[in-house]
C-alpha cells in the first residue's frame, strides 16, 4: 500500500470511529446507511489490502525461486554441455548449438537454448556420457527448462494477484471517499 493510499484508508477509519463515538448527536437515520456502508468499504479494503500484502511477499519468494531454478539450468545443465562439446570438438550442423546463453536471455529465450542444446546433443549422446554426463541428460535438461518456465510463470501469477489487489484497493478507497463525502 502506498503512503496515499495509506493515509486515505486511515482518514477513512478514523471517520468511522467518529461515527461510532458521535453516534447518538450525529442522528440515526442517514449516519446508519452511510455508516454500514462505510463499515463495508472499510472490511473489503481491508481485504484487499491483506491480499496485496500477501501476493507482494509470495512474489518476491516466487522471484527467490525463479532465480535459483535459472542457476540450476546454467550451472547444472547448460555449463557441462557447453564444456563437454568444446573438449571433444563435437560439430553438429549448426556450428553455434552448444554455446552459452546471453547473461541477460530472458525467460523464454533461455528455455529455448536448453531445449535446443538438449536436441542438438541427442545425436551425440554417447561422447557426452563418457564425458560423465548422464545417459538422459537432455531429458533431465528438458525437464529442468520446464521447471524454470513453471517458476516463471509462478512469479507472473502472484505479481498478477498483487496488480488486481491493488486495483481492488484503489476501488475500495474510492468507494469509501465516495461514501463520507
Amino acid at each position: 500500500m502506498k503512503a496515499r493510499e495509506a493515509h486515505l484508508f486511515q482518514s477513512l477509519r478514523a471517520t468511522h470511529q467518529f461515527i461510532i463515538n458521535n453516534a447518538a448527536a450525529l442522528g440515526s437515520v442517514p449516519i446508519a446507511r452511510t455508516h454500514r456502508r462505510l463499515c463495508e468499504t472499510l472490511e473489503r479494503a481491508s481485504a484487499y489490502a491483506n491480499a496485496q500484502r500477501a501476493a507482494h511477499v509470495c512474489a518476491q519468494s516466487a522471484t527467490l525461486v525463479l532465480h535459483q531454478r535459472r542457476m540450476e539450468l546454467l550451472r547444472d545443465h547448460l555449463a557441462p554441455l557447453v564444456a563437454i562439446a568444446a573438449g571433444l570438438r563435437v560439430t553438429p550442423s549448426e556450428p553455434h548449438a552448444f554455446r552459452m546463453p546471453p547473461r541477460r536471455a530472458g525467460v523464454e529465450q533461455l528455455r529455448e537454448y536448453a531445449v535446443g542444446m538438449a536436441l542438438a546433443a541427442e545425436p551425440f549422446t554417447q561422447p557426452f556420457v563418457q564425458a560423465g554426463l548422464h545417459p538422459d541428460f537432455a531429458v533431465r535438461m528438458v525437464a529442468a527448462a520446464q521447471v524454470f518456465i513453471d517458476a516463471a510463470t509462478e512469479r507472473r501469477h502472484q505479481r498478477t494477484r498483487g496488480v488486481e489487489a491493488t486495483h481492488g484497493l484503489a476501488e475500495q478507497l474510492r468507494q469509501g471517499r465516495k461514501t463520507v463525502q
